[in-house]
């Protein structure tokens, strides 16, 4: 059998080095129930310094969804922020490990949240770690609702022609004008193109609904 180069060999050695000077464990926090009487709810993570010698890290809030009404922020082995903090610098000696927490505050709203927090190496950015938080979510659910948004409706603008990127969960396909009053639908079936031909010229909604009736995303058009 052929062996691989030396070259491959070094450049995996390297990366796994690279990912082990810093580690987030676990990689994925699912607090589910959250109830909207809560005063705060917390997701528990730990950040650890691989490395043999201390290093400063920096890590980065990213708010993949939160609720209307809801606030997050982040707890690191220093202190607590406020809500607006999305970065902030900590240090760690050689080996050890800190909590790192994210704190949501549901302010008495039933909702829901994901947030991403990225850690680096101040002085060697190549070394790097991330973990997702979510909350009343699971990361399916997250995965899916990115898909639906990924669906495309194209051409856009159209002369009266278009047609639907395939998604399985898709059953029916309804137009609104921007009365939200609807002017046309039709049943999904994936390859499927859509005639619009016959309305005004303007902007319209297509709202993409499951077999359930419920609505999954909504998207704008344009009809020349």
């Amino acid at each position: 059998m052929k062996q691989p180069p030396l070259s491959f060999l070094f450049l995996l050695v390297g990366i796994f080095q690279i990912n082990a000077q810093v580690s987030l464990d676990p990689v994925q926090i699912v607090v589910p129930e959250v109830s909207p009487d809560s005063t705060q709810v917390v997701g528990y993570g730990r950040v650890k310094n691989e490395a043999d010698e201390t290093r400063t890290y920096r890590w980065i809030r990213t708010i993949r969804s939160l609720s209307d009404g809801w606030e997050t922020a982040v707890c690191d082995t220093n202190l607590c922020y406020l809500p607006f903090v999305d970065s902030m610098e900590f240090e760690l000696s050689a080996q050890l490990e800190a909590n790192l927490n994210v704190y949501v505050y549901p302010n008495g709203v039933a909702g829901s949240a994901v947030v991403d927090v990225r850690v680096v190496d101040v002085n060697n950015p190549e070394y790097s770690a991330t973990a997702s938080y979510y909350f009343n979510e699971q990361p399916s659910r997250t995965r899916q609702k990115q898909r639906l948004q990924q669906v495309r409706v194209y051409p856009n603008p159209t002369p009266g022609i278009f047609r639907l990127s395939d998604h399985e969960q898709i059953r029916q396909v309804v137009i609104f004008n921007l009365v939200g009053r609807p002017v046309h639908s039709f049943t999904y079936s994936p390859g499927d193109s859509y005639d619009i031909s016959k309305l005004p010229k303007g902007t319209y909604m297509v709202q993409l609904q499951d077999k359930q009736g419920q609505i999954l995303v909504t998207k704008m058009i344009n009809k020349q």
